[in-house]
């Protein structure tokens, strides 16, 4: 019996502006820490929906200078910094060499 593969959704977004957005939007107060992980020309997360159903979500990588955290400042604006912003929900990204799964 060959077992279906798991639903998923897959996002592709325009800009890494947009991944911030879209990744800071979803932080709850108890968790305020978000991580995706970026190589050298795109980054991914994965976002649970529930058990068995998923969203990739993938964007390129951030243009300009490199920085370890973003987060959005007082007036709205997409910011970043080296050291995560205390009290503020925080985008964390890692550098990763390859990705690899199934679907």
């Amino acid at each position: 019996m060959v077992e279906a593969p798991h639903p998923h959704i897959r996002i592709k977004l325009e800009s890494f502006e947009d991944m911030v957005l879209f990744m800071l939007s979803r932080v709850s107060p108890g968790f305020p820490l978000v991580t995706i992980t970026c190589r050298e020309s795109e980054c991914l997360t994965l976002s649970p929906l529930s058990e068995r159903v998923f969203v990739i979500i993938e964007s390129p990588v951030p243009k300009g200078k490199e920085c370890r955290y973003y987060y959005i400042d007082d007036s709205g604006a997409i910011s970043c910094s080296q050291r995560p912003i205390i009290g503020r929900p925080n985008l964390t990204i890692i550098k990763v060499k390859e990705y690899s799964f199934n679907l």
